[in-house]
């Protein structure tokens, strides 16, 4: 099982891809197991970002400078609030890269992943200009930090893994009324495909992952459950 804590701050991974909050408090780090994944798709992980796990937490609108020599990795947060909660990616420039990773209205706890989305020639990324109307906690992490995909997870939000098994057929099932995407980024940085791409209520299979290893990101509004055959 994966660790991450931080500041006084302390969350256990989950299998649905989401970090539950722990009882005790400890230093910020990040765990592994080293049975978890072979050292090759950790390398290809670190390879694509390895820096110093940050927490931050406030209340309402604020812009988050992202650690250095992180480029892509995975956020972890929370939002306590009945309006608008967003999160979009700055770049070098003090421009939006065009990457907004949540964008949501209401109570929020889930993990993305930025970076992975654009050329890795595009503008470095430099921030995050969080959007809320509440009180809200976020975990930047390295993409090391996802948690490994098995064969069967399931999870109710947005969730990341890390995959380091073969090609082949993925089931999927979303009981939520909206947005429903799985998405694989391999080693060329951009999706290596859309495995589902649905709006509401799902069940259906795809061909899944071409490359491997590979980060996998699910976007989700309500409960789901990813079964590899």
């Amino acid at each position: 099982m994966a660790l991450i804590t931080a500041g006084i701050i302390t969350f256990n991974a989950t299998t649905d891809g989401t970090l539950a909050e722990a009882d005790e408090p400890a230093a910020a780090t990040v765990v592994h197991q080293p049975t978890d994944l072979q050292s090759e798709a950790l390398a290809w992980a670190e390879s694509l970002g390895d820096f110093t796990t940050a927490t931050h937490s406030g209340s309402g609108d604020v812009v988050v400078e992202l650690p250095d020599g992180a480029d892509a990795g995975i956020l972890i947060a929370r939002h306590q609030g009945d309006g608008d909660f967003a999160m979009t990616i700055i770049d070098a420039d003090g421009e939006s890269s065009g990457e907004q990773v949540v964008n949501t209205t209401g109570e929020y706890h889930g993990t993305t992943v930025w970076g992975l989305r654009t050329a890795p020639e595009a503008s470095k990324t430099a921030a995050i200009q969080i959007t809320a109307d509440g009180d809200w906690s976020l975990i930047v992490a390295p993409l090391s930090a996802a948690i490994p995909m098995s064969a069967s997870v399931s999870g109710d939000g947005d969730a990341v893994f890390l995959y380091d098994g073969k090609p082949g057929q993925l089931d999927a099932e979303h009981d939520g009324d909206a947005a429903f995407g799985v998405t694989a980024f391999a080693q060329n940085h951009h999706a290596d495909g859309l495995e589902f791409t649905q709006t509401g209520p799902f069940t259906g299979e795809s061909r899944f992952v071409d490359n491997v290893p590979a980060i996998i990101a699910v976007t989700a509004t309500g409960a789901w459950t990813l079964t590899l055959a």
